[in-house]
């Protein structure tokens, strides 16, 4: 062979390894993974919780433990753990009473009852906001009870607390320790799934990394421990606080509808208050309706159909829609300690306006006959559609409905703590201010959609979609990097490889040329 056959080789050699070059970039264009950057490595690093000012899970449940002891006259702190399969939870209860309530309290519609409230934080362990407004919330209680303050007495005359501060201990652990993403329990249940009501649905779009129900009802202990709670404190409110958007909830989380009883009237009227006085951007309305998919098996669903709690809520506190979708906790918390501290005591007052309001209009709510209410959305097939039947509204002149309604002290007036002095009807300039930053963050021309990690792209695209948004990000998601950068990636490699095949041909009919003449 001479030394031009081996030039020719070469060139040939050359030819082979672009194109293989070639072809690994432009696979790598395709599944824009060049656009997102590692956890660890090159690239930018995903925002972490400030412990300056955040809690761990350790300092949050000493930090309750402390706040009981220090107010014991009026809380106690029950230690409730149970064990199923080999998996153990311990959930820390908190109990608020101004007196230990009658054994006969429990049963709605009979005597002189007080508002029950039960708050529940920490559902999903990515969610840290969450328990830090729990904290936030006992801790006001407590220094308003030590100083024998007139608006919580007066509140406390009126109603009975339970607070779980911390429902996804397990979870958190795991997010703790580097999992920032983590919204399971410490077995990779998603309890927020684990309930009864429409239990095991799948949509077209169901991620199990998101939220795999568990084998059965309740066979997560964190959910049997909080169905225990509410079985026996049997309350007027429940509200599950979480984050990942602006919003405030009722049902259905399992149907794009509102509830067609008379409490859904209620509700709406409270979660509008709240609005007007705290979150201006949040959306109100149904889960199923606003956050772009249906979520089956749900906590405050349960609540509402099989428990018949009258007032039930699910509320998104805050969220970062434009974080990278593996940026959870930039996604699901407040990164600058301003934010962190407006979230925090603007939800505090939240609270106790949920409380107030119920006080308020308790006269007014109608307790609902779980069996009889069961039964008629059983009988409605348009179950799992937006336009469903009228049984719910058929329901209301049903005699598994007893209204409470009776003579009742008016409790309007009732002060509420204010986080900061508010001077008028108007938002102060601080919250004003955090309201802007928001709006910085977030185009509030468009309704929230729920911020979900890993999320399957028809789930994404879906929610996007419901909520009008223009344009989604390479960097943000990948799968819309396969669109965009595909087709261009794939021409390059075609022509690359046209010109390397050229070049082949014309060596390989070279070198036959050259061996006839040497023969």
């Amino acid at each position: 062979m001479s030394g031009g056959d081996g030039g020719r080789l070469r060139a040939l050699g050359a030819c082979l390894w672009l194109l293989l070059v070639a072809t690994s970039v432009g696979v790598v264009l395709a599944t824009g993974k060049t656009f997102v950057p590692r956890k660890r490595g090159l690239g930018r690093e995903w925002a972490k919780p400030d412990w300056s000012y955040y809690h761990t899970k350790e300092q949050v449940l000493k930090e309750v433990a402390d706040i009981v002891a220090r107010t014991s006259e009026y809380m106690q702190l029950e230690m409730v753990t149970r064990e199923q399969a080999g998996y153990t939870a311990t959930l820390q209860v908190v109990s608020v009473a101004l007196v230990p309530p009658p054994s006969d309290a429990n049963e709605p519609g009979q005597g002189d009852e007080k508002v029950r409230a039960l708050l529940n934080f920490g559902q999903h362990g990515r969610e840290h906001i969450t328990c830090e407004v729990a904290l936030s919330f006992l801790r006001q209680l407590s220094e308003a009870l030590l100083a024998r303050d007139a608006w919580v007495m007066t509140l406390l005359s009126e109603a009975e607390l339970k607070i779980i501060p911390m429902e996804n201990v397990n979870g958190r652990l795991k997010v703790e320790h580097g999992d920032l993403c983590e919204r399971k329990n410490g077995r990779g249940v998603d309890t927020n799934r684990n309930w009864e009501v429409d239990f095991g649905r799948k949509e077209k779009d169901y991620d199990p990394y998101e939220e795999f129900p568990g084998e059965y009802p309740f066979s997560e202990p964190e959910a049997a421990i909080i169905k225990h709670v509410a079985e026996t404190f049997r309350p007027t409110l429940w509200v599950n606080v979480h984050s990942g958007m602006h919003a405030l909830f009722l049902p259905f989380d399992h149907r794009a509808e509102i509830p067609k009883v008379h409490n859904a009237q209620i509700m709406l009227d409270i979660l509008n208050h709240i609005k007007s006085q705290v979150c201006p951007i949040c959306q109100v309305g149904s889960g199923g309706q606003t956050v772009g998919y249906l979520a089956h098996g749900t906590t405050t669903d349960y609540f509402h159909v099989k428990l018949g709690t009258p007032l039930t809520f699910t509320w998104e506190i805050y969220g970062d829609l434009h974080a990278n979708y593996r940026d959870c906790f930039r996604m699901f918390n407040p990164l600058s300690r301003e934010i962190y501290e407006e979230t925090v005591s603007s939800w505090t007052r939240a609270l106790y306006l949920a409380v107030n309001q119920t006080i308020a209009r308790k006269s007014d709510i109608v307790y609902i006959n779980p069996q009889t209410y069961q039964a008629g959305l059983s009988s409605d097939d348009s179950l799992h559609a937006s336009d469903s039947g009228s049984t719910g509204a058929k329901l209301r002149g049903h005699p598994g409905l007893r209204n409470v309604s009776r003579a009742h002290p008016s409790t309007s007036s009732l002060s509420v703590p204010l986080v900061r002095p508010a001077g008028s009807s108007h938002q102060s300039h601080r919250q004003n201010a955090f309201h802007n930053t928001i709006q910085r963050q977030v185009d509030l021309r468009k309704p929230f959609s729920k911020a979900v990690h890993h999320q399957k792209e028809p789930r994404l695209m879906h929610t996007l979609r419901a909520h009008g948004a223009k344009a989604v990000s390479t960097v943000d998601h990948p799968t819309t990097g396969l669109v965009l950068m595909g087709l261009p990636s794939a021409v390059a490699i075609v022509m690359l490889g046209l010109i390397c095949w050229w070049r082949l041909r014309r060596c390989l009919r070279m070198m036959r040329s050259k061996r006839t003449r040497t023969l």
